[in-house]
């Protein structure tokens, strides 16, 4: 699961996947007022050097977590 060829379909567009250094799921963030999907994130515009899921938390070179 910790590799970088796993990912789970959990929704139409990006799968889930699972970050190597601190085990965190990456996911889709949908944004909704109290009856639509307003927008979803991460916002067009954003973009990761290697998965644009990591625009949304602290990223590798910025964490103090380290797990092996």
């Amino acid at each position: 699961m910790r590799g970088p060829k796993f990912d789970v379909g959990a929704y139409k567009g990006d799968a889930l996947s699972i970050r190597d250094w601190d085990l965190q799921v990456r996911q889709l963030i949908f944004l909704s007022d109290r009856c639509n999907v307003v927008s979803v994130s991460p916002q067009p515009g954003f973009l990761h050097q290697v998965i644009d899921l990591d625009t949304l938390e602290v990223d590798r070179p910025e964490t103090e977590c380290k797990l092996t």
